[in-house]
């Protein structure tokens, strides 16, 4: 079988004032196969100083062009064997802990390898018939100290991939909550996706919303998320028959 390889996106870069080089990437869904029909968020740090380099200068030069920084899977070597184990997402990302990438935005195809660590999200869809879309928008909220991210749960299809950075932690959520990822309901939008034309609209217009979650011990936490700034949204079609 040939090679099927994974796009993922930049959620939050590294912060200038931490000495800490992570970032966290999300993993880009669509429905046309089954190994892309999933919701994966990663925290991932460039192996090399030379690599950490590169990716700065590619984050800078996608920012510069107006461009996603994207970044696709490619095989480590360019035997068979490697191709088909490229295509594994569970086996790349929880028994390999690494991550070959193209710099997908780069005119150079430049290739760097990311090392694992941590895993806040892997969820395949539930494409049964059964599904419904919720009552309430649900998102899926994870990051640490210096980084807030805020991904759109995804549901029944038709639906969309939204993800955006918030101006901080949300009170009542700890930190430690924050690195494992919660999931939080958006009290004030509606579940369902309103339809434009033949793709989606952006549900969040508003920079504040409240938002409802379970704490320690199952209880049932009301605090605010503050939007910064929107990272991704693209709308995703229902698989085809």
């Amino acid at each position: 079988d040939a090679a099927v390889p994974h796009r993922f996106n930049l959620s939050a870069p590294c912060v200038d004032s931490s000495k800490d080089e992570s970032i966290f990437i999300e993993y880009m869904t669509c429905t046309d196969i089954p190994e892309h029909q999933y919701q994966v968020s990663v925290k991932v740090e460039a192996i090399s100083d030379s690599e950490k380099k590169t990716l700065v200068k590619y984050i800078n030069k996608c920012a510069a062009k107006g461009v996603p920084v994207l970044f696709e899977t490619v095989p480590l070597n360019a035997d068979k064997d490697d191709e088909v184990q490229v295509s594994n997402l569970h086996k790349i990302l929880h028994d390999d802990r690494r991550l070959h990438v193209k710099l997908a935005n780069d005119e150079d195809n430049s290739v760097i390898v990311f090392k694992v660590l941590d895993i806040p999200r892997y969820q395949r869809l539930d494409l049964s018939a059964t599904v419904t879309y919720p009552e309430k928008q649900k998102y899926f909220i994870y990051g640490d100290s210096n980084r807030t991210i805020m991904s759109h749960v995804i549901s029944k299809f038709p639906d969309f991939q939204h993800t955006v950075r918030l101006s901080g932690r949300p009170v009542r959520l700890t930190e430690t909550m924050l690195e494992l990822g919660v999931m939080v309901e958006l009290e004030e939008v509606e579940g369902v996706p309103l339809e434009v034309g033949s793709g989606m609209k952006q549900p969040l217009q508003r920079p504040r919303y409240e938002i409802a979650f379970k704490g320690e011990m199952q209880a049932t936490f009301n605090t605010t998320a503050n939007i910064k700034e929107t990272v991704i949204f693209s709308s995703i079609a229902s698989p085809s028959a």
